[in-house]
């Protein structure tokens, strides 16, 4: 290639960098900077707890929960009424059961729906703390860093893999619900008394 043809393409691909307007580069790398490790989390998750699916009912109270209790199936009043007042092998847990009547009106008696149901909600947990820490520290990588090591934890296997164990995820899911409506409310009061504080300085 000549010398001058080489000129000519490195003028025609400057001319091309030129075109594209810079903030708009910086906006999309910016974006996938803010997307990439929560979708990374999200992804990794679900691919770590997916052989759960596989899994068949446990043979420890899966059976007695779930297989041969004809009380949860459905979400009528008889079934929403023994939901609600059943202490069935120990526990009050009415929105697990709850949970597990949609199951049955979605899955019958397939456990593949039961499971799926458990790793949804566990990786949803996994992306609340993420979003919750990011809101809270401002630090992008190191709340992807705990929020990694937390969905990746193997303490969390029972609970995913465990149909009976619903009352775990979901009860996570309301605690890392209850710290968002915890930081919106101290966002709100911050945003009040910086208000009322620059209102007195200009009195």
């Amino acid at each position: 290639m000549s010398r001058n043809s080489t000129t000519r393409l490195q003028h025609k691909s400057k001319l091309l960098s030129d075109n594209i307007p810079r903030p708009i580069i910086s906006r999309f790398m910016g974006n996938v900077c803010r997307w990439l490790p929560p979708v990374a989390i999200a992804l990794v998750t679900f691919w770590l707890f997916s052989p759960s699916l596989r899994n068949e009912f446990v043979d420890w109270d899966d059976y007695s929960n779930l297989v041969n209790n004809p009380h949860y199936r459905g979400l009528g009043w008889s079934q929403l009424r023994w939901m609600f007042t059943t202490f069935h092998l120990g526990p009050y847990q009415p929105l697990s059961w709850v949970t597990f009547g949609l199951d049955y009106l979605i899955w019958g008696i397939n456990p593949v729906g039961y499971h799926l149901t458990n790793l949804i909600l566990h990786t949803a947990n996994c992306l609340l703390l993420f979003l919750w820490l990011r809101a809270f520290t401002q630090k992008l990588w190191p709340s992807a860093l705990v929020s990694g090591l937390f969905a990746w934890h193997p303490i969390h296997v029972e609970s995913v893999a465990w149909i009976a164990e619903r009352k775990d995820v979901l009860s996570a899911l309301f605690f890392m619900l209850t710290l968002w409506a915890y930081a919106g409310y101290v966002e709100r009061r911050g945003e009040r008394e910086r208000g009322a504080w620059s209102v007195e300085r200009e009195a």
